[in-house]
Formats: C-alpha cells, structure tokens, sequence
C-alpha cells in the first residue's frame, strides 16, 4: 500500500493500481467464501461485528477507489482511506481470528 501511495503521480501507476484492486478484490472474495462462512458455522463465537462492518466498510471503499478519476484530490482521499480500512482490517482479523 505504501509503494501504492508513493508511486501515484508515476506513468506505471495504473498497472500498479490494476493489480492492487485485484489483491484486494481476491481477499475480500476469499472473506466471502471461507472465513464468514465458517465464522457462522460456529455460531459467530468470540467473533465481534467491528470485524464484519471493517470488511463491509472495505468493499464499500473498493467500490470508491475504482469509480473515482485518478486526477482528483477525491481519488487521493480515497485511496489513502483505503489504507486505512486495509490496516485496521488486518489488525481487527488477527486480533480476532488468530488470538494466540
């Protein structure tokens, strides 16, 4: 993310971004189909809805990043937004998912 962010303003930058979105889509996909579903197989235990609003949140600021002009101080808002939600994402699922 932080290569992301210091290479904005450079001509491989949407190639980077391409690739990144795909990241991004892939894990989300992967939340989708494996960690919720097992989350609610075993009736959500010690599992806290801030894990599930930070990845709603995530899809929401996916959508954002994708449909906002690359030219725009709004694109440099949401994709440092973006950051954000991705670390606290990952900080809430490890402190959730893997407590040991």
């Amino acid at each position: 993310m932080d290569q992301l962010l210091a290479l904005q303003s450079s001509p491989s930058y949407r190639r980077l971004f391409d690739e990144f979105a795909k990241g991004v889509g892939a894990l989300l996909r992967a939340m989708d189909l494996s960690v919720i579903p097992l989350m609610k197989i075993e009736g959500w235990k010690q599992v806290s809805s801030q894990l599930l609003r930070e990845h709603v949140e995530l899809k929401h600021q996916l959508g954002e990043l994708l449909t906002t002009r690359l030219d725009t101080p709004a694109y440099t808002a949401a994709l440092n937004t973006m950051a954000l939600k991705l670390r606290r994402q990952q900080r809430i699922g490890v402190e959730q998912l893997f407590p040991w």
